[in-house]
This record gives structure tokens, C-alpha cells and sequence, in this order.
């Protein structure tokens, strides 16, 4: 007759003795092999490699988005705004420089700034008011097509021809503007120079008044829209 006793799984024995052992070890590739996977999900968000965003032109070149340098410009009041080139939501390259001989207000944006949100049917009402002496390039800061966009087309703003909106995926055009809050908007008169920066939510009166004094000192008949 076969002797009782307590039945042990001597095959399990000497893996809970090595896991016991290696804890720590075990612990420590637990937690590179978590660094790994995040490296690698943001290696396929960012990818320095993939380059900077491109747009492209009416000659069907494409060219790099941001900013395109010229001497002395700056975005202080006063200076020649800093020319750029950046996509709308077609891909299509906007430069900065191809509306002058109109005034430009160059409005920095984001879906997730409240602020903007309440600032932008102004805008908007502005361009609708001037259509000929107003060009208004709407920069989207730092957002995907699809985030941007979504957010326009949720507000139904109505399909205005000098109404262009843009994209700052690389933000190398906010940098160039100094943009640390938003919105944040430029008036740019049409000789291409920096009228007026304006750090703030600005209301439509404001934005008329300014206006209508920049298209009188060209010429009086264009002011009052």
C-alpha cells in the first residue's frame, strides 16, 4: 500500500525559486520594456526623420512649409512681417507676401483656446465686411488637418475667398512671430510692414477702427467697407 503524504510539484519547485531569485532583475526589464514601446510610439508620432511639412505651389512644386527669410524682418510693429509659406487644408502653398498691395490680418489659432473660439466669428465678420481690402490668414498653431479642420467645419464659418486657413504643424512660423499666448493677431499694411500686434481677444469695433484708419492713409474712399 502506497505511503501518504503531501503531494509536491517538484516541476514547479526550482521555476518559483528562480522567479523569486530574479525578481528584481525581472522588475527592471518590466520597466525598459515599457520605455521601449513609448520610444517607439513616439518615434512614429514626431519621426525627425519624416522632414518639415511641405506645401504646394500653383506650379505644382512642392516646397517646405515655415518661414521664408528676408532682411531685416521681424514682427515688431513697425518692421517687415516676416514672410512664410504654409498649406491650407487642400496642401496648397500661401505665402505671406502674395497679398501685398492689401492689408493682411494674420490671426494665430488653436481649437483648444477658448479664447479664439470667441474671437474668430469677429474675424470672420471682418473679412465678410471687406472682401476686397482684406486678406485674412488664419494660422492654426501646432494641430493636425484633421483636428484644424474638424474644429472650422464644426463652427460652419461661411467659405469666404480671402479667408485662408493655414497650417503650423512645426510651428516654425509661431516662433518667428513670437506667439507665447493666443489668440494673438497682426495687422500687416500693404507695403508688407507690421502695423499692429495685438496680444489679446479683440472685438470687431476695434478690429473696423484699425482697419478703416490703415485703408484711409492710402486712400479715403476705401475706408467704411
Amino acid at each position: 500500500m502506497a505511503k501518504k503524504g503531501k503531494h509536491v510539484r517538484k516541476t514547479d519547485a526550482p521555476l518559483r525559486w528562480y522567479l523569486k531569485q530574479n525578481q528584481r532583475w525581472f522588475q527592471r526589464l518590466g520597466v525598459f520594456a515599457a520605455l521601449a514601446v513609448v520610444g517607439v510610439a513616439l518615434w512614429f508620432i514626431v519621426d525627425p526623420l519624416q522632414g518639415p511639412p511641405t506645401a504646394i505651389t500653383e506650379g505644382g512644386v512642392e516646397v517646405d512649409a515655415g518661414v521664408v527669410d528676408r532682411p531685416g524682418a521681424s514682427a515688431r510693429t513697425g518692421a517687415t512681417a516676416p514672410n512664410f509659406v504654409l498649406p491650407d487644408y487642400d496642401q496648397q502653398a500661401v505665402y505671406l507676401n502674395e497679398f501685398e498691395g492689401k492689408v493682411v490680418f494674420v490671426n494665430f489659432w488653436a481649437s483648444w483656446c477658448t479664447f479664439c473660439e470667441q474671437e474668430m466669428p469677429d474675424i470672420i465678420r471682418l473679412a465678410e465686411r471687406f472682401p476686397d481690402e482684406l486678406v485674412v490668414l488664419a494660422v492654426n498653431r501646432g494641430e493636425s488637418k484633421g483636428r484644424a479642420k474638424g474644429w472650422t467645419d464644426g463652427h460652419d464659418f461661411p467659405d469666404l475667398a480671402n479667408v485662408h486657413w493655414l497650417l503650423d504643424e512645426r510651428e516654425s512660423v509661431v516662433d518667428k512671430y513670437r506667439v507665447d499666448g493666443m489668440p494673438q493677431s497682426f495687422f500687416i499694411d500693404v507695403t508688407g510692414n507690421v502695423h499692429q500686434e495685438l496680444r489679446r481677444v479683440t472685438e470687431f469695433d476695434e478690429m473696423r477702427t484699425t482697419l478703416e484708419g490703415m485703408l484711409a492713409s492710402i486712400d479715403p474712399q476705401a475706408a467704411g467697407g
